[in-house]
């Protein structure tokens, strides 16, 4: 089932943006069920933190929002079944976003969120496999002070200062996702933008995430001659990734399978890749797969080429989302970082924290797949 999370700081506009996106989904053809937000449930129902204590809070959190989850699963395959329709489901926050609420001290925020999930049989990288994306609307705190207020939801008690520190705290557990967007209040410059041109930003990125014909697959890469996780001064995630590369069933695809591997816990995903028109990219398709599924497309493994395997390092900085991939066993040594754009007018600001990196772009002897192929 196609799950989005739609997350954000307070007074993001996202309850808007969900209506927005679920109009423009109808639009498409797609039918969208919008999943309720769990934490706001409960608060309005008379339980804080306070109440239950910061842990015991999140615990009761992850419980509804499983049932929430389960519940409208459920109604969409009847949907579905019934309409003929394809079926998104659009989560108003997901599994990852309490462990920004949660006192961490000097830990990271999602290791200490993992003896939440733990109690549920549950680990984090199982979390973000159950999402096709997440899209993270940036607080109007955060560069939009005059539009910042709580009246809107009686949930919500922050001052402006703590609404950008939950923000980053909520933008820092989904690192690691590998679709992830935050949806600023400024454009590249820093000038600000409109809350319509944000909204406008909000629907291209699900659209991006969905495969839908408005936003191809577009990367800007960059080699970099050399990478020091510990030296950056941003958070991040690293991710272990097994790539193999299938022989096609439909002509002119590139089909692969992957294995994501965080702290020891595994996820799978299946991805086909498709020729944009006129050349403008390539159509993505990429759904999580089970472990039995992924071993059995193992069965259609490229003989002909390598497996990739590399730690993927994600990070945000000025709300661009960076990956980072340190490559292992026949690419030893080799760096490279992307970052996905929606359109073919975004362009990518390096941060000034990367040193030397060599736009590759364009050179098709820098792609994955060639990566397994040839030597460069």
């Amino acid at each position: 089932m196609e799950k989005i999370v739609i997350d954000g700081g307070p007074c993001s506009g996202k309850t808007t943006g969900l209506n927005k996106v679920a109009e423009m989904l109808l639009q498409k053809g797609i039918y969208p069920l919008i999943i309720p937000e769990a934490a706001t449930q409960l608060i309005q129902s008379g339980l804080t933190p306070k109440t239950l204590g910061d842990f015991d809070f999140q615990k009761r959190i992850v419980e509804l929002q499983l049932k929430h989850e389960e519940y409208w699963e459920d109604i969409a395959i009847s949907v579905g079944k019934r309409t003929g329709k394809r079926i998104v489901l659009l989560c108003d926050r997901g599994l990852l976003t309490g462990s920004a609420y949660l006192p961490l001290m000097d830990a990271n925020q999602l290791d200490v969120f993992q003896n939440v999930l733990k109690d549920f049989q549950l680990n984090v990288e199982g979390v973000r496999s159950r999402y096709l994306g997440v899209v993270h609307m940036v607080t109007a705190a955060d560069g939009a002070m005059a539009y910042y207020t709580l009246a809107n939801n009686s949930a919500r008690t922050e001052d402006p200062v703590k609404a950008v520190c939950v923000d980053k705290r909520t933008q820092k557990a989904w690192l690691g996702h590998p679709h992830l967007a935050v949806i600023s209040n400024t454009d590249k410059i820093g000038k600000s933008i409109s809350f319509e041109q944000k909204i406008d930003n909000m629907t291209a990125e699900i659209c991006r995430i969905l495969g839908l014909p408005i936003p191809i697959e577009l990367e800007d890469k960059f080699k970099l001659k050399s990478f020091d996780p510990k030296k950056l001064p941003v958070p991040y995630e690293a991710i272990d990734i097994t790539q193999d590369y299938l022989i096609p069933i439909s002509e002119g695809s590139e089909e692969r399978v992957r294995a994501r591997s965080w702290n020891r816990y595994m996820s799978y995903y299946h991805t086909i890749k498709s020729p944009g028109p006129k050349g403008c990219g390539r159509f993505e398709i990429e759904r999580n797969i089970s472990r039995e599924e992924y071993s059995l497309l193992l069965s259609r493994k490229n003989l002909t080429v390598s497996t990739i395997q590399k730690t993927r390092h994600c990070f945000l900085w000025k709300d661009q989302y960076f990956e980072v991939d340190v490559f292992g066993g026949i690419r030893q040594g080799l760096i490279l970082m992307e970052r996905e754009k929606t359109d073919h007018n975004d362009t990518t600001e390096l941060p000034d924290f990367i040193g030397d990196a060599e736009d590759v772009t364009d050179n098709k002897a820098y792609s994955n797949f060639n990566l397994a192929s040839y030597a460069i």
